[in-house]
């Protein structure tokens, strides 16, 4: 089927599917643990089907790049195309409309603010030809959606606000942060023609670097979470092992897969302490 091909091209399930476990897991078992409320996972699904319908409006976006900088894609090929494309992000939208009404009010209309917020980013801004030449404050003016589904985490469990659950809402963004910038963080023989990558406009020493830092600083906002409701140091254990691993494999010499590898493996286990730290402590 094609639908699946694409997905496992453009939008893997299964990986996708773990970052948003992980997303909401923590989001809500904090939020659990600090604001009284209680996880509902049935909209755990919304965040994925934002994730999804990004992906879409980015094809979108970069559609005449793409054909010339990735030919072998399905949509460049045009065994998808974006008439499909269209449709099935107008049924991922549709979907978590509904979801995200069947969740009550609030839950509404944080949802309402991340879509307004994806269209924004769908039209980047009103100033895409400056946000196009300045790579990095791109993706930080893009980066606030990310934000917007940590409150919406925080909404679907109907807890009473607490400001302890900004601890959340920073290391989700810085950590999606580095992830982002991880993925686009090549060696010099990785780089593909035409196409702009944090390394090829910042370097590449410099584009790990700033990787590891975010890294780094997501892991202290960890643990700011962590110490704002227990002492139990036992549970920073993991996001130490984050910031090592991630100081490892965002060395000069590392290849891109690494790099990724690093920003992914520090997110999974800062959120995993989160979660473990806010259920057991």
């Amino acid at each position: 089927m094609v639908f699946l091909a694409y997905l496992r091209e453009r939008f893997p399930p299964g990986p996708y599917a773990l970052l948003v476990a992980s997303f909401y897991g923590a989001g809500a078992a904090f939020a659990h643990r600090v604001c009284r409320g209680t996880p509902t996972w049935w909209l755990a699904p919304v965040i994925l089907l934002v994730f999804f319908h990004l992906r879409v409006f980015d094809e979108h976006k970069d559609y005449e790049k793409d054909k010339i900088s990735h030919p072998e894609r399905l949509l460049s090929r045009g065994v998808v195309t974006l008439r499909m494309l269209k449709t099935w992000g107008a049924v991922a939208i549709a979907a978590e409309l509904v979801l995200a009404a069947m969740g009550g009010r609030d839950v509404f209309l944080w949802w309402a603010a991340v879509f307004a917020f994806t269209l924004a980013m769908r039209f980047e801004f009103g100033v895409g030809r400056w946000l196009n030449q300045h790579i990095l404050a791109y993706a930080i003016t893009h980066n606030p959606v990310v934000a917007l589904l940590a409150v919406f985490t925080w909404a679907s469990t109907y807890g009473r606000w607490d400001d302890r659950y900004n601890w959340f809402i920073w290391l989700a963004s810085t950590t999606s942060l580095a992830f982002e910038i991880a993925r686009k963080t090549r060696l010099p023989a990785e780089e593909v023609p035409g196409v702009e990558s944090y390394s090829s406009v910042h370097g590449r020493e410099r584009a790990g670097t700033l990787v590891y830092a975010l890294l780094a600083v997501s892991a202290v906002l960890t643990v700011g979470a962590l110490t704002s409701f227990t002492r139990d140091w036992r549970f920073a254990v993991p996001v130490l092992a984050g910031v090592l691993i991630g100081r490892f494999l965002t060395r000069a010499g590392m290849p891109q897969k690494k790099v990724e590898l690093a920003a992914s493996l520090a997110m999974l286990l800062d959120f995993g302490s989160l979660w473990a730290g806010a259920a057991f402590a």
